[in-house]
C-alpha cells in the first residue's frame, strides 16, 4: 500500500475537472488536519452486476491506508498520470460519452483488486453515466510523522462506470487480501438492509452515491446496459 501510495501519480484537477497537474497519491491523500481537505483529482468507481442485476459489494482490506474495513462498490480507485498508459480523458469525449483512460484504468484495478480479467468484456459494455465530486477525511487515520499528525482522506471528481456481465461464463473472483477481505452479490433490498443496519460502515463516496443516485439508476439497470443514452447524464458534474 505505502509503494503505491508514494510510486502512482493521481490526475490532480479543479472544480470544473479541467486538468492541473499530477501529484504522488500521498500528496493527494494526506492532509495535516481533519478541517483541511485534500488536492482534488480524479477518481472512478465500478458498478458491477450480474445478468439478474444483483450488484457486486466489496468491503476495502484492513491494510488499507484511506478508509479500511469499509463496505464500498465493485472496484473504486484512480486513473492514473502517467507516461506510458493514458488514462486521462479530455472534456470533450467526456461530454460525449467516451472515457476510454478511465475504462482503461477501471480494467485495470478490476484485476488487481479482484482477479477479474474480462476478457469477453469489451470496453463498450462499461456505461459511463456521469461525474459527483466529493470529500472527506478519515477521522481514525491520524498518524504521526517526525512529530506531526496527518490524516488520510479523499477529495475526487468520481467518474461512474455501470457494467453487466455474464457471471456464469469465465467470471471468477480471485480477490487480494491486502485489497479486499470480502464480497458479496446483493439485490437492491439487500443493499437497502445493510445500509440501515449499523454492523456495516461505508466508505464516503459510496455512501452519497447511493442517497442520492444508486437506486434511481439500478432501477433502469436494463435501460443502462445494454448500450442506450437513458439514464447518462454526461454534461452535469455533481
Amino acid at each position: 500500500q505505502q509503494v503505491l501510495m508514494e510510486s502512482d501519480n493521481c490526475i490532480v484537477v479543479n472544480n470544473v475537472d479541467e486538468v492541473q497537474g499530477y501529484d504522488t497519491k500521498l500528496a493527494c491523500h494526506r492532509v495535516a488536519g481533519i478541517e483541511v481537505m485534500p488536492k482534488l483529482h480524479r477518481a472512478f468507481s465500478v458498478f458491477l452486476f450480474d445478468q439478474s442485476g444483483k450488484m457486486l459489494l466489496q468491503q476495502r482490506a484492513s491494510d488499507k491506508l484511506t478508509f479500511p474495513n469499509v463496505w464500498t462498490n465493485t472496484c473504486c480507485s484512480h486513473q492514473l498520470f502517467s507516461t506510458d498508459r493514458c488514462e486521462i480523458d479530455d472534456e470533450k469525449n467526456i461530454r460525449k460519452g467516451k472515457v476510454p483512460g478511465t475504462i482503461r484504468a477501471a480494467r485495470r484495478k478490476l484485476d488487481h483488486e479482484l482477479g477479474l480479467q474480462l476478457d469477453t468484456v469489451q470496453d463498450s459494455d462499461f456505461k459511463f453515466l456521469t461525474r459527483v465530486q466529493y470529500a472527506s477525511v478519515d477521522k481514525a487515520s491520524e498518524h504521526v510523522v517526525d512529530g506531526k499528525s496527518f490524516f488520510y482522506g479523499e477529495a475526487e471528481i468520481d467518474y461512474i462506470l455501470f457494467l453487466r456481465c455474464n457471471t456464469s461464463r469465465g467470471f471468477s473472483l480471485s480477490p487480494r487480501p491486502e485489497e479486499v477481505q470480502d464480497t458479496r452479490f446483493v439485490d437492491m433490498d439487500e443493499l437497502r438492509q445493510m445500509l440501515v443496519n449499523d454492523r456495516f460502515k461505508w466508505s464516503p463516496w459510496f455512501h452519497a452515491i447511493a442517497k442520492a443516485f444508486l437506486f434511481d439508476w439500478w432501477s433502469n439497470l436494463n435501460e443502462i446496459c445494454p448500450p442506450t443514452s437513458s439514464g447518462r447524464d454526461l454534461n452535469q458534474l455533481h
